[in-house]
């Protein structure tokens, strides 16, 4: 028995001996896709069709992305069966990210099949397809559908739950969990994931009956007001969450309800420890911030909560807000100037890396931000103001250097250019870089000669004149 044996008896076109060395050696590493795609090929050259589309079901089960097991099955029931053919090549166009193409194909196989399990797990196929290309109504009604085949269906209870919480529709996801239950689905996930909905809606009784989990339980007695009950519960469990960032929260809110913050602040401290950039954390110190009447830090943490949730312009207001309170913060000046150069809004971010420069003088970089806006308008005076105090504090920068030389060679100030070329070639390794340095010197040089000799025309041409 070996592979090479195998290869043999193919190569001499002596199938059924290969086929028997493949399988024993099947047998043996049964994980290898070489020897089961050479099975499945050689079942499809002997006509042995189901056989061989075994083999390449079996290469999909150790990597669902393998192209030719797909393509192979795609022919092997193109004249066969339907549904699979469909299936199969709507998995091959989903791996190759056509998902148009593939939901098409989806939808066609379930056009050939009557099997109750087969059109569910199609119809599964076509709703995650839709969530993925962001087309949630389309993927709600595919979940619809599913349970019109099956009622007690948890899994698209839950997905249809988690859309319209995507959403933010939250009451559709209270809804269609609470349909799941009348209908029957008994499952503790559903239940609690029923109960964090409650909870964000603000139904907190509804919430402290169904769950099981005591941390939610707590959270529900604190918003009731039940501060002792609450209390309790919390040293109870306490060792059993003390690794649980939830655990820190409740411990926060605890201490804020008793107005007592700065113990609040170092518990919000252990739970960014566990929960590192958190929206939340910075979320509950502005909230104290504010029962503290620190309104700088209440507005810089809530410009930092929003950043964190993706709303840029929001955070921009708030920094804007915060700014206002203390415009000598370099925190919120080094963030504004940031946030508004991401946002395209490059005018005004120069502002704030004008600001930038005075408030600390030594940041190279704000400089050479504002060197580099300039030199975009024109504005060339000011880039080289700007590069100077740059290499004030970093003389041997080569960049600026080179940058300086070429401003003021723009200006015709050519003996300043001359200086910073020569200037460049004392610091730079660069040899490609310093020959193309050498030719601007000359060029430089070759202008100077010209407008002397100009000059010397101008002088002979006056006197002629006279």
């Amino acid at each position: 028995m070996s592979l090479q044996l195998a290869e043999q008896y193919e190569e001499n076109e002596q199938y059924e001996l290969a086929l028997e060395e493949y399988k024993k050696l099947h047998e043996t590493m049964p994980k290898d896709l070489s020897i089961m795609e050479r099975l499945g090929h050689l079942y499809s050259m002997m006509g042995q069709k189901n056989e061989a589309a075994d083999f390449y079901s079996k290469i999909l089960e150790f990597d669902a992305t393998n192209t030719m097991a797909y393509e192979q099955l795609c022919d092997i029931y193109y004249s066969t069966d339907k549904f699979k053919y469909y299936t199969y090549r709507g998995n091959m166009k989903s791996l190759e990210q056509q998902f148009d193409y593939a939901i098409n194909d989806y939808k066609k196989a379930l056009n050939h099949t009557d099997k109750e399990e087969e059109i569910v797990l199609t119809r599964f196929a076509i709703a995650a397809l839709y969530e993925l290309t962001k087309n949630d109504n389309k993927a709600i009604d595919e979940y619809l559908k599913i349970l019109d085949h099956d009622r007690k269906n948890e899994a698209a209870y839950v997905k249809l739950a988690n859309i319209y919480l995507r959403q933010n529709i939250i009451t559709a996801g209270i809804s269609t969990l609470e349909q799941a239950m009348k209908n029957g689905v008994e499952n503790r996930g559903v239940q609690e994931i029923l109960a964090q909905l409650y909870l964000k809606n603000g139904d907190y009784q509804k919430a402290l009956d169904i769950t099981e989990n005591e941390l939610l339980k707590i959270k529900c007695y604190l918003e009731l007001g039940e501060l002792k009950t609450a209390i309790a519960l919390l040293e109870e469990v306490e060792k059993k969450y003390e690794k649980e960032p939830q655990l820190y929260v409740l411990k926060a809110q605890v201490c804020f309800m008793q107005e007592d913050y700065d113990k609040a602040f170092e518990f919000i401290e252990k739970y960014n420890e566990l929960e590192k950039n958190s929206p939340l954390y910075f979320q509950m110190k502005a909230l104290i911030y504010e029962n503290k009447n620190d309104e700088f830090n209440e507005l810089l943490c809530w410009a930092k909560y929003h950043l964190l949730k993706g709303e840029g312009d929001i955070a921009i207001n708030e920094y804007l807000q915060a700014h206002k309170v203390n415009p000598e913060n370099l925190e919120v000046v080094n963030a504004l100037a940031t946030l508004l150069e991401a946002n395209n809004d490059r005018n005004h971010a120069m502002e704030f890396y004008e600001k930038m420069a005075q408030l600390d003088p030594s940041d190279k970089s704000a400089l050479i931000k504002l060197a580099d806006f300039r030199e975009s308008i024109g504005d060339y005076r000011a880039q080289t103001e700007y590069l100077e105090k740059v290499l004030a504090l970093d003389s041997k920068n080569t960049e600026c250097i080179e940058k300086l030389a070429n401003a003021y060679q723009k200006m015709k100030n050519y003996p300043s250019a001359v200086e910073y070329y020569n200037e460049f070639l004392k610091y730079s390794n660069d040899l490609a870089k310093n020959e193309v340095i050498k030719a601007k010197l000359a060029k430089i040089n070759g202008l100077e000669s010209e407008e002397s000799s100009d000059g010397w025309l101008d002088k002979i041409m006056k006197f002629f004149n006279k």
